[in-house]
């Protein structure tokens, strides 16, 4: 007997009033084993038989992504689009920053890229058409966060007399640089990203806006903060030279008592500031750029002879400063530790290692001399390690 027709015996189906089954299959005798949305799971089981995506409705039903995926909500001003708890599509206003060169006469050899702390490439330009003096401005937009930017010159001679800034949309200033460092520029903090958005709202006060001069005995103050117990400073070269971070209690920073002695004499500096509120670290404000005056710093007049240096601070002097080739590197004011070793490095403008000397350290102060004639003339970072402590400073040698 076959009760279905189906051409097999009601004695060998096990479906035997099922004309289209012989089994029961996934769904049961009488229920076809279809996968309507082809997602592997038969529309018996599956809550949602039309979305591929989902076999139950979840949270937001069927044909709806649920809370946490990836989404684009089609608005071209936000980032990290993700369906919300409403499950509606929303994405996070987008933070602009305007990245500004002046090309030199070797457009092609320009490059830069913008990264994240992971070193993801989050943008990046150039090379650009040769031909010196033409404005490149470039807009990036970036999740709320931190992150590097770096500009590169493969003729290795920076952007000659140009340079380059990195602002928000609106104008705050969060880098700016002059064109001359070599290879590549970046600010190398092994402790802190280059820049975060969105910016913090402390500044310095607008005496320091761009390119001030300053001296040995300069106050530089930020505004105030109410209900801030401290402010901490941040005194860097954009390419990466000198770093440095002073707090104080107070919304003043003499420069006089930086920790590390005198700033470098005649290199371009960026400074921002935060406050410590309410338990927590803010954001650093826009950046400021100050230079130090050349010839205003007791570093530049320090003795030579012997080790009778000025007790004022912890100064670092390279006399003279530019030389032909031979240079006194002069500490003064460190620690009575008796005999230890001091470590000189030399640095090129790409951050390598060129010239390397130990030498016998005693009492409180450092004076020796090298003799760097047989390296190219340029641009070197001179530094010494002594009791813990790295004091470095830029020298020009020339022909």
């Amino acid at each position: 007997m076959d009760t279905d027709l189906d051409g097999t015996a009601d004695c060998n189906d096990l479906c035997p009033t099922d004309p289209l089954k012989t089994a029961p299959g996934t769904c049961g005798c009488g229920v076809a084993d279809t996968d309507t949305d082809q997602d592997g799971t038969a529309d018996c089981l599956d809550g949602c038989p039309t979305d591929p995506l989902k076999t139950s409705p979840g949270t937001c039903g069927c044909g709806q992504l649920e809370p946490g995926s990836l989404c684009d909500d089609m608005d071209g001003n936000t980032v990290n689009d993700i369906i919300g708890a409403n499950c509606q599509c929303m994405g996070t206003a987008a933070q602009m920053v305007v990245l500004k060169l002046r090309k030199d006469a070797n457009g092609i050899e320009t490059q830069w890229s913008v990264t994240d702390l992971s070193g993801s490439i989050m943008e990046s330009g150039g090379p650009y058409t040769n031909g010196g003096g033409k404005l490149v401005s470039d807009t990036v937009q970036l999740a709320p966060g931190c992150y590097s930017v770096s500009v590169t010159d493969l003729g290795g001679n920076g952007l000659n007399s140009t340079g380059y800034t990195l602002s928000t949309l609106d104008g705050v200033r969060l880098i700016t640089a002059d064109g001359s460092f070599g290879g590549s520029s970046s600010i190398s903090d092994a402790d802190y990203a280059d820049f975060c958005v969105p910016v913090g709202t402390v500044k310095l006060k607008s005496k320091w806006t761009n390119n001030s001069a300053v001296n040995a005995k300069s106050t530089l103050q930020c505004v105030k903060v109410k209900q801030a117990t401290s402010y901490e400073f941040w005194l860097f070269d954009p390419h990466g030279s000198f770093s440095h971070h002073e707090v104080r209690s107070t919304n003043a920073l003499a420069l006089k008592s930086l920790s590390t002695g005198p700033l470098p004499v005649g290199l371009p500096l960026n400074v921002r500031v935060r406050a410590y509120k309410n338990n927590a670290w803010g954001s650093f404000g826009a950046s400021a750029s100050i230079t130090v005056q050349a010839g205003l710093l007791r570093m530049d007049t320090v003795a030579i002879e012997g080790t009778d240096l000025e007790d004022e601070g912890n100064a670092f002097a390279l006399i003279p400063n530019p030389t032909t080739g031979g240079v006194t590197i002069a500490i003064r004011s460190l620690e009575e530790l008796g005999t230890r070793t001091a470590r000189i490095c030399v640095l090129n403008d790409l951050g390598r290692t060129v010239f390397t000397e130990e030498k016998t350290c005693e009492g409180s102060s450092f004076v020796h001399r090298v003799e760097l004639g047989q390296l190219t003339p340029g641009v070197y970072l001179v530094r010494v390690l002594v009791d813990g402590r790295t004091h470095q400073g830029r020298l020009l040698l020339l022909p």
